[in-house]
């Protein structure tokens, strides 16, 4: 089994990999319950069959870019609250 790569985003960064990979493993289930496979999946979608590999052992550099982006927005939504209960007082 892969090591899955969590980067330096921690637990958030693992949580949206996860569903990430979740998301992988269904469309999987998904073609072969109706007959394709993955193969068939990424010939239509123009990706490499190794690419959905690579994403199990490694984060994808657009979903660790978008976990990033929610970081720094959760760090100016907590830096605003606090300067509101600052104010409140």
């Amino acid at each position: 089994m892969a090591t899955r790569k969590t980067g330096a985003s921690g637990t958030q960064n693992r949580n949206a990999y996860e569903l990430f990979i979740d998301k992988l493993d269904e469309v999987q289930r998904r073609a072969e319950r109706i007959g394709s496979n993955l193969t068939d999946v990424c010939r239509e979608a123009n990706i490499s069959r190794a690419t959905p590999n690579r994403w199990r052992r490694e984060i994808p550099n657009t979903l660790e870019a978008l976990v990033k982006m929610e970081e720094y927005v959760a760090g100016l939504e907590r830096k605003l609250k606090q300067e509101l209960n600052a104010s409140g007082d």
